[in-house]
């Protein structure tokens, strides 16, 4: 059964607040899930996924797809590796953190990098006894403090965290081989003994549980299937990594690949290559009229009429071109009546006075060669909104 952890590390609380922000941002993360192939994909449509979920065939049909399918480790082929109680460092990490439990009550680790290491410490707060540490590298000495000097100046948080577990073993008194490998496996029933070839010889440890590891390969299984690019890493046994640019796009536009599962590199780098990714992958915001400026407002307010809302008085002299625009502000600009209030009327010219009707009708009509227009009626002085 799972046990919950008392005390979550920081790689635990980390994990968790990335799944708390994207709950957060509306995104639907289905569990139970099994993604078997991708299909048929385009530069403008990212094809069919078809996955198994809760035990129910489902396909997807994205605009884009983001690959980051991880990294599996490679398996140490051996005498005696189909043993019970042999596995790799990942999945004994598996049991450790995610179900809390140990197959096994003295366990032997072996295989090359921070992961053999991180999961001693992790095991150790556990309660569980960790015979030793096997190491495949050579241990650093004078020739490796120029790139220890360039790690530390390029990911310090990353180099406290690897002298801290090598300070937790050695409070531990877990013995760290380096240069060393297993070469074979014994014992009736389960694993027992592990026999290791060291630089002073041949070793055997007694043991439990094995936990092997030897290395990771990207798993590349999704981006071969839609016919991906991918080149040849000859860097330790060699993998292969998927082709990308800069933001992580595939030489199909809409599919994506981060993470380990593109290249190696690690948590930190697969974090920011994933949002690159996911920055590139999002459709670009479309700009949208605010409410006082759409259209649908503007064509339903009244073109022609005059601001109901009251202004407060002004201080600085008022002219009567600055007073009309006042009083006509343009329809997109105009503010919205509240509830209850209405616009005024459209605006009207005053009605002449008597004596300007009376000259207009005395005057003589332009048919009979007059050159004498009617005046026209005094304009009002401009008046503030109401």
């Amino acid at each position: 059964p799972s046990h919950q952890a008392t005390a979550p590390d920081a790689q635990f609380r980390e994990g968790a607040a990335l799944h708390a922000r994207a709950l957060r941002a509306g995104a639907a993360i289905l569990q139970d899930a099994t993604v078997w192939g991708a299909f048929a994909a385009t530069a403008e449509q990212a094809g069919e996924v078809a996955a198994v979920i809760d035990g129910r065939a489902v396909t997807f049909h994205p605009r884009r797809l983001v690959l980051a399918p991880g990294a599996h480790e490679r398996p140490m082929p051996l005498p005696g590796w189909t043993l019970p109680g042999v596995m790799t460092t990942g999945a004994l990490q598996t049991l450790a953190r995610a179900q809390r439990v140990s197959p096994g009550g003295r366990v032997l680790i072996a295989g090359s990098g921070p992961l053999t290491l991180q999961l001693a410490c992790e095991l150790l707060a556990g309660g569980v006894q960790v015979a030793a540490v096997i190491e495949a590298a050579p241990k650093p000495g004078l020739a490796s403090l120029r790139a220890a000097w360039g790690m530390l100046r390029a990911a310090p948080g990353l180099v406290r965290q690897g002298l801290s577990y090598l300070a937790t073993l050695e409070r531990a008194r877990v013995g760290i081989v380096w240069n060393s490998r297993v070469t074979a496996l014994e014992g009736e029933g389960r694993v027992a003994i592990a026999h290791l070839a060291t630089p002073t010889g041949p070793r055997a440890i007694a043991a439990e549980v094995v936990a092997m590891n030897l290395g990771f390969q990207p798993e590349t299984g999704l981006a071969r299937a839609l016919d991906i690019p991918h080149r040849f890493v000859d860097a330790g046994l060699g993998h292969l990594a998927t082709e990308t640019d800069g933001d992580g796009r595939t030489a199909l536009a809409s599919v994506f690949a981060v993470g380990d599962g593109a290249s190696l590199g690690g948590s930190r780098v697969a974090l920011a290559r994933g949002r690159l990714a996911g920055l590139a992958a999002a459709p670009p915001p479309t700009s949208r009229p605010c409410a006082r400026h759409s259209p649908a407002r503007n064509a339903s307010r009244p073109r022609s009429g005059r601001c109901s809302r009251r202004r407060p008085p002004s201080n600085s002299p008022t002219t009567p071109s600055s007073a009309a625009a006042r009083r006509s502000p343009p329809a997109a600009c105009a503010p919205r009546s509240p509830a209850g209030w209405s616009p005024s009327p459209p605006s009207r010219r005053p009605p002449a006075p008597a004596w300007a009707a009376a000259r207009a009708a005395s005057a003589p009509p332009a048919s009979q060669g007059s050159a004498r227009t009617p005046r026209a009626p005094t304009p009002l002085p401009p008046r503030a909104c109401r």
